[in-house]
């Protein structure tokens, strides 16, 4: 019988430490950003109009950029609204979407059980978004359920020490 192979984590980084590692060129851009909707994008108490500008803001940032655009949610942004890169993915089915990846691709999310396990399924990055005080109960309770166990498929990464200038 044969031994399984070893079980690889996925890569976590703080939304921020990314950002600031991709801008200051210590960390490659991303081949693709699978971006969840909420909370980074809107919150979940939005309506359509909030969503619509956060969407429209970030393709103006990112427009270059290859994006999915995902959400468990039926919430979808209205037409015309998406650069010609970007993809909008809504009653996505995280972790279990079907969404394919080069490598390279971060998932940038709030839920270690919904996004971090898909990052870990895709083989991409965990960009892990703090979750808001504000957030639905419901949300709590699955982050708290999920981040202990979350060590399983997924590897904090620690941002690298300074370099000492003699």
């Amino acid at each position: 019988m044969r031994r399984p192979t070893r079980w690889r984590r996925a890569e976590v980084l703080d939304v921020g430490t990314w950002q600031e590692q991709v801008r200051d060129g210590t960390r490659p851009r991303a081949s693709v950003v699978v971006l969840d909707v909420e909370p980074w994008v809107a919150h979940w108490r939005t309506g359509q109009r909030e969503l619509d500008d956060a969407v429209e803001r970030l393709g103006r940032e990112w427009g270059d950029q290859h994006v999915h655009v995902v959400t468990n949610s039926a919430r979808g942004v209205s037409d015309g609204l998406l650069p010609a890169s970007w993809r909008y993915l809504r009653v996505a089915r995280k972790p279990f979407t079907r969404l394919q990846v080069p490598p390279g691709a971060v998932v940038v999310g709030d839920q270690p059980l919904q996004d971090g396990l898909l990052a870990w399924r895709l083989g991409a990055t965990f960009v892990a978004v703090p979750l808001p005080r504000d957030a639905p109960l419901w949300a709590r309770l699955l982050h708290a359920a999920s981040t202990p166990v979350s060590r399983l498929w997924l590897r904090r990464v620690t941002a690298p020490e300074p370099e000492q200038v003699h």
